[in-house]
């Protein structure tokens, strides 16, 4: 049941931008009435230590074993092995992350159900340790390129190129190659978001790239979110994610402005 701080949120509707509200507020209201999940590392009141949620993280460098699910939804992210559970840090700008160590980390959220609908939206405050390695930071489903209705932000697409790429499967597998080339900061601000038969759109740092291609199939699947790693537990991240949220609809280019400027918010970029 959503706290009746969500619930009054959720009433003030889902137009982003609305005069009055706070920024959480402006993201909170995108998920009025829709499904998906919000997780937020600089929210200590989400983080606890332990996959159960019993013993609340209280300092930096203690390890995160479930963050809750800010949209409402209770679609909570949690890792039961102790060793896999990435760090709570804060880095020299002051803004706070979850720190991955590219070796066995990562967050698997309960199941979304997108099976009611043929697109989704997500975004992604992301930094890379190493470049040169391929990482999904962020991926529903256990493998774009294979199963159907699921989707995954591949960073950098191979270890040749630095290019980011969004892959989203309907019945068939079409990536979506962002245009950044080589110059691809280590820091970077994703969204992504699709329509199985109507194309996809990947914007980062504010360099957005799309495609009209019909993926197949009239909607998307049930899966877990997971943050850190591809589905199946490949590509782990070496680095640092300091917000995830995936939501099942696309966002208006207003609200795209609105979450860049969120991710930047969370990363102490100059807006």
């Amino acid at each position: 049941m959503p706290s009746m701080a969500i619930a009054r949120a959720r009433s003030l509707g889902a137009v982003a931008g609305m005069t009055g509200l706070s920024m959480s507020q402006q993201i909170l209201a995108l998920f009025a009435g829709r499904n998906g999940g919000w997780y937020d590392p600089s929210d200590f009141s989400t983080l606890f230590q332990d996959a159960a949620g019993n013993t609340p993280v209280t300092a930096l460098g203690q390890s995160v074993g479930r963050i809750l699910d800010k949209s409402g939804n209770d679609a909570h992210a949690s890792q039961a092995t102790i060793s896999a559970r990435p760090k709570i840090q804060q880095d020299g700008a002051g803004a706070y992350y979850l720190d991955f160590d590219g070796v066995d980390d990562f967050l698997v959220t309960s199941v979304i159900d997108l099976t009611h609908t043929p697109e989704f939206g997500l975004a992604l405050a992301v930094y890379r340790s190493v470049g040169g390695v391929a990482y999904v930071p962020l991926g529903f489903g256990p493998n774009a390129v294979t199963e159907n209705g699921t989707f995954q932000i591949v960073w950098p697409r191979t270890t040749t190129t630095d290019r980011s790429s969004l892959y989203f499967r309907g019945t068939t597998q079409t990536g979506l190659h962002g245009g950044y080339g080589q110059s691809v900061p280590d820091m970077s601000r994703f969204i992504a978001q699709g329509h199985i038969n109507e194309g996809a759109l990947l914007r980062q740092n504010g360099q957005e790239d799309t495609d009209s291609s019909d993926r197949g199939g009239t909607s998307l699947s049930a899966q877990a979110l997971v943050i850190g790693s591809r589905g199946d537990a490949a590509f782990k991240l070496e680095g640092r994610i300091y917000t995830a949220m995936l939501l099942d609809r696309r966002f208006t280019a207003d609200e795209r402005t609105l979450i860049d400027k969120y991710l930047k918010q969370v990363m102490r970029i100059a807006a």
